[in-house]
């Protein structure tokens, strides 16, 4: 009987397992934002003015398929509402050299904002960009 009690204890374990959220995002479920973020490579300032570039020229570049894949991995992503930390971490396992917490000055001659913009607040312009070059294209 308690042979029992622990098999149903193991099956139910395994099925809420299986039912609860991943609770750190994987690269690997977000193959559009790896696409726009391997952009942001480490030499990405010498090739572009400041992020807002890197971001128009994917938007320029890319079919309007990955643009809407990319919109809903930025859904999904900002929905797990994790930390700037967290979110500057899964940017770098994108393949991204640049993150607004992890580098807010991208240029070296830039002089430093205070109060500078965070990384959620950062993704959530990226994605109102991306949306609204949808609405247009």
């Amino acid at each position: 009987m308690i042979r029992t009690y622990f098999a149903l204890i193991r099956r139910l374990s395994a099925m809420i397992a299986r039912l609860a959220p991943d609770p750190e995002p994987r690269a690997q479920d977000f193959p559009a934002l790896r696409q726009l973020f391997v952009n942001f490579h480490q030499d990405w300032s010498l090739d572009y003015s400041d992020p807002a570039e890197v971001v128009a020229e994917f938007m320029r570049d890319s079919s309007t398929e990955c643009l809407q894949a990319a919109s809903t991995e930025l859904d999904r992503l900002l929905a797990l509402h994790l930390d700037d930390r967290a979110l500057s971490g899964f940017l770098v396992g994108l393949g991204s050299d640049f993150a607004p917490d992890l580098n807010p000055n991208p240029r070296p001659d830039d002089k430093p904002q205070p109060g500078g913009i965070t990384t959620t607040q950062w993704l959530n312009e990226v994605h109102d960009q991306i949306r609204e070059f949808l609405k247009i294209g």
